[in-house]
């Protein structure tokens, strides 16, 4: 039967393998045949994990220091830019922080929930990428 782990109260199940198992899984073929094994699969490879041979040269420190204030490098009526490289973790990182304004959404219940409903779909849509970002340390 089933066990529980002591902290989490995970449960396990100890069995003691057969030889005539232990065969099985020791012949490729035959294991390649079962069921369990034929479901296991690597993830895709993930383009934001850098290769171990990657070279990424950080610019030194600015001088007063990575708390000093961002750069302004674009500032437009509708978009405005900064920049500030992290030199704290010695590693490249990247973040994006968007923010819209529409009046229009101001005016009443429906349009705010319309709003909503936008931004739930472009989550959606850009979720399975923020994921892998995600996973390759750079969100």
């Amino acid at each position: 039967g089933w066990e529980y782990e002591e902290w989490y109260g995970t449960k396990y199940q100890s069995a003691v393998i057969t030889a005539e198992e232990q065969a099985l899984y020791q012949d490729d073929a035959e294991c390649e045949r079962l069921p369990a094994v034929r479901k296991l699969a690597l993830p895709p490879s993930n383009r934001y994990i850098a290769e171990a041979t990657t070279e990424t040269e950080l610019l030194s420190p600015h001088p007063d220091g990575p708390e000093a204030t961002p750069d302004h490098v674009r500032d437009t009526s509708t978009l405005q830019g900064w920049h500030l490289q992290d030199v704290s973790l010695k590693t490249p990182k990247a973040s994006v922080f968007l923010q819209l304004n529409n009046p229009i959404c101001e005016e009443d219940a429906a349009q705010a929930a319309l709003l909503r409903l936008l931004l739930e779909v472009i989550e959606l849509a850009i979720n399975q990428e923020r994921y892998m970002a995600e996973e390759g340390g750079l969100y």
